[in-house]
């Protein structure tokens, strides 16, 4: 899927939009994060100023298929 679908299936499926970031931007507090650096889509969690469980992709629909899985997955505990 495309960063634009991720975004509707997010808020379509009412997953708090405090927990994540689409746009390369950190969250508040903590939470999984997308962005696009030097040509790569890359996919981390966020926590306490740290990037963890880095991952990169070449493609943006694997990313953003990561990202979905990952918040999905772990929406119990945010």
């Amino acid at each position: 899927m495309t960063k634009a679908e991720l975004i509707e299936r997010l808020k379509a499926e009412s997953f708090d939009p405090e927990y994540f970031s689409l746009d390369g931007e950190l969250p508040t507090m903590e939470g999984f994060c997308l962005d696009f650096i030097y040509g790569k889509w890359v996919v981390f969690y966020y926590e306490r100023g740290m990037k963890r469980r880095r991952q990169e992709f070449l493609t943006e629909e694997e990313a953003t298929d990561c990202l979905y899985r990952l918040v999905k997955q772990n929406s119990m505990y945010l």
